[in-house]
């Protein structure tokens, strides 16, 4: 939550508004509980950034006179409600769903580093009314990206960005600046509706007026088409595991993706260093699962991640996420009471809560019981085993093999059954 300057950029999330992911843990209904080691990473909050920093506002006592500097979710709550209104003025039949996706992806960067996208830190970016009736209609956006070269000796410096077609409807922001080695994400809406415009067959031109070195006005070149955008991220999650933390991470497409970097920081927004790449899949249509296993860690300590992705248009970022390596195995002293035996007693106690298997199979490898198929809090456990299969029937006297896993890691237990 924060302030609007004078660039319509929101600059920073105020100190005192919350940031995600959110953990609804607690203890009546644990709807959306953050175990990222059982799977469950609570909330990806907040959903979208709007006013809420020294708000000029109506009064709370009267009804002719107004009060300024105030703070609060109460500011910036409005906001976004008063967007909806204008919102369901242009079109009444938005349903909730509709509105909430037009809201979170027509939003403006927060910074002029903010990465596409949705995080936990800054939500979907900051609330543009502008921008989300423009995607009520058929406006499409594309992205632009200003580049300043990593060898660049100054900083660069758009004063504006125009155009010359009329179904260019919007460009955003025009006037910016780029540290060396740094990206600029222009948003670059186009309408066509009533133009008769078909796709491929229109151009325009966007005349960018910089101090660049080399020339004034760059002109960049707007085509009307229907294509995919660079990269179509669907999911990205870090999960702690015994001595490791896992990174992964699934496209639906790419377009020119040449490599990824994954970052790692020991705070949020603290400074974050490269500790491993790979590459991408260049150009393709097909969904492709990553994954990056990060070792060198200490266990307890909490890492945050940020995944970057290299391709023609530049650097695009996306996260951060986190975990915690867990300092040592869940389950410990996994054992038997007796073997040969006519029952089976299995022994074994729970270091922190964890998702526990424990199953029996014949010597042939066929799945005979299941024993033991969820969350287990910390405790000590006694699991009997009375012989009998998932039906209920008697199994007959041999070599039985019990077989349990928990956080990535698995033991298994031979037992003689004599009856």
């Amino acid at each position: 939550l924060c302030t609007i300057n004078s660039q319509r950029t929101c600059g920073s999330r105020t100190t005192w508004s919350s940031f995600g992911p959110s953990d609804w843990f607690n203890g009546t209904y644990d709807d959306y509980q953050y175990q990222p080691m059982l799977g469950t990473y609570g909330l990806i909050k907040p959903d979208i950034m709007a006013p809420g920093s020294n708000i000029t506002s109506v009064h709370n006592t009267t009804n002719d006179a107004y009060d300024s500097g105030n703070s609060g979710t109460s500011f910036s709550a409005p906001h976004v409600c008063g967007a909806i209104a204008v919102m369901l003025s242009k079109d009444g039949s938005l349903t909730p769903a509709r509105i909430d996706s037009i809201l979170e992806n027509t939003t403006m960067p927060v910074t002029s580093s903010d990465p596409p996208g949705k995080d936990s830190l800054n939500g979907s970016g900051f609330l543009d009314l502008e921008s989300a009736c423009l995607g009520i209609g058929n406006a499409q956006k594309g992205i632009l990206k200003v580049i300043n070269d990593e060898s660049s000796t100054g900083y660069l410096s758009v004063a504006n960005i125009s155009h010359l077609e009329p179904w260019v409807v919007k460009v955003y922001p025009t006037a910016f600046t780029v540290a060396p080695g740094d990206t600029q994400r222009v948003d670059v809406w186009a309408d066509t509706t009533g133009q008769g415009l078909s796709p491929g067959n229109h151009y325009d031109t966007l005349f960018i007026d910089s101090n660049s070195e080399t020339k004034t006005i760059t002109r960049v070149l707007v085509r009307l088409y229907n294509g995919a955008t660079n990269i179509s991220m669907t999911n990205l999650t870090a999960t702690g595991y015994v001595g490791r933390i896992d990174l992964k991470w699934r496209t639906a497409s790419e377009y020119n993706l040449e490599a990824w970097q994954i970052a790692r920081s020991e705070a949020a927004e603290g400074e974050y260093t490269i500790v491993g790449a790979m590459e991408g899949h260049g150009t393709t249509g097909l969904p492709h699962d990553y994954k990056f296993t990060d070792r060198y860690i200490m266990p307890g300590q909490r890492y945050y991640y940020k995944l970057i992705s290299i391709d023609n248009m530049g650097k695009t970022t996306y996260g951060p996420v986190s975990a915690v390596a867990i300092a040592g195995p869940s389950v410990n002293a996994l054992k038997l009471a007796m073997n040969p035996a006519r029952s089976a007693q299995v022994l074994f106690n729970v270091s922190h809560p964890s998702k526990v298997s424990l199953k029996v199979y014949d010597i042939s490898g066929r799945l005979v019981k299941t024993l033991v198929n969820g969350v287990l809090s910390p405790n000590n456990y006694e699991i009997v085993w009375n012989g009998k299969n998932d039906a209920g029937r008697v199994t007959g006297n041999g070599v039985y093999f019990i077989r349990m896993s928990s956080d990535g890691e698995e033991s298994t237990l031979k037992l003689t059954l004599l009856k």
